[in-house]
């Protein structure tokens, strides 16, 4: 397990091996979190939560590395209760609200209500990559 600084775990929760903290994250009580996650700067999570094994949080819409600009920082944040299935992947600002299910190997994005479960897989091509996105030649 790797833990950057400020990463809290609440009372009889569970962090499994070969998971990563990037800091400044908060786990709620008797919350499961299974081998190889990723959590993301700024993470809330609630209590009563399950994560599967390979789920990935994410924080920022663009990859700042090699670019001119600064990423801006909008981590997902799960409420109470919420069940994530293996190899998921929250994107930023995302919400998951009370008792929500994502289903294995789904992305989710937006706001999840309360008591729902999604099971999407996105793998459509959205759009072109916009230029100031790219790596210059070298």
């Amino acid at each position: 397990m790797v833990f950057r600084p400020n990463t809290i775990i609440g009372a009889n929760s569970i962090v499994s091996h070969l998971c990563v903290s990037e800091g400044d994250v908060v786990i709620g009580e008797l919350t499961t979190i299974e081998p190889q996650c990723h959590l993301t700067m700024g993470l809330r999570v609630g209590n009563y939560c399950f994560f599967g094994p390979c789920v990935v949080t994410m924080n920022t819409k663009k990859i700042a590395h090699c670019r001119d600009y600064v990423a801006r920082i909008t981590p997902p944040r799960i409420m109470d209760g919420v069940r994530i299935g293996a190899g998921a992947v929250i994107g930023p600002g995302t919400l998951l609200e009370h008792n929500s299910f994502v289903k294995a190997g789904t992305r989710a994005s937006g706001v999840v209500r309360a008591s729902t479960s999604i099971k999407e897989v996105t793998s459509r091509v959205r759009e072109a990559l916009a230029y100031d996105e790219r790596v210059s030649p070298l």
